[in-house]
């Protein structure tokens, strides 16, 4: 399963649609939008109007409310990942690069705790990182790694350029006990 975290931002909207579909609940345009690709987020325009998003700058709307998509949590060779948009790692671990996330996330598995994620070059190939050193990038998307997901529970963010990995106790984080 995916999980999308996003940022409120009442009285602004998101230009350009992402797809033409009218979604009749936030929680189900908050879905399509976490498995959408194109999808930065998600504006109300009215009582029961949810449309999904493709632009990601915010202009003034009275009457929207926005959510914008900022990561995805998800499980991938037995870690939680963080996937999050417009940054990519300063070091690169190795030399090699994968076609895919999934051939990526299960070599950065192995190569733990020297790997911490893997991000997406402008050609597209996933290399493997190393460091918490992160790059502002238009087009660029990490994959942060975080704990076992059978073992401890640690949540992991991206952000002002650095990625950041918390451990998750649940006294002091009660949503810590809904993973």
């Amino acid at each position: 399963a995916v999980v999308s975290t996003q940022s409120q931002h009442p009285h602004l909207t998101l230009t350009g649609y992402s797809d033409g579909k009218i979604y009749r609940t936030r929680e189900k345009a908050l879905g399509a939008c976490a498995k959408s690709s194109s999808c930065k987020g998600v504006t109300r325009e009215g009582e029961l109007v949810f449309r999904l998003m493709s632009g990601t700058t915010l202009k003034p709307n009275s009457a929207s409310t926005t959510y914008v998509k900022s990561s995805q949590l998800f499980i991938s060779s037995d870690f939680y990942w963080t996937r999050v948009q417009g940054y990519n790692f300063k070091h690169q671990l190795g030399r090699n690069g994968w076609g895919t996330a999934k051939e990526a996330l299960k070599e950065c598995a192995k190569r733990r705790p020297t790997c911490v994620g893997i991000y997406t070059a402008p050609n597209g190939v996933k290399h493997l990182a190393q460091g918490t050193d992160l790059d502002t990038v238009a087009k660029g998307e990490v994959y942060i790694m975080g704990s076992s997901y059978d073992k401890e529970w640690f949540f992991v963010y991206g952000g002002n350029y650095h990625a950041y990995v918390s451990k998750c106790l649940a006294q002091i984080y009660p949503f810590c006990n809904h993973f």
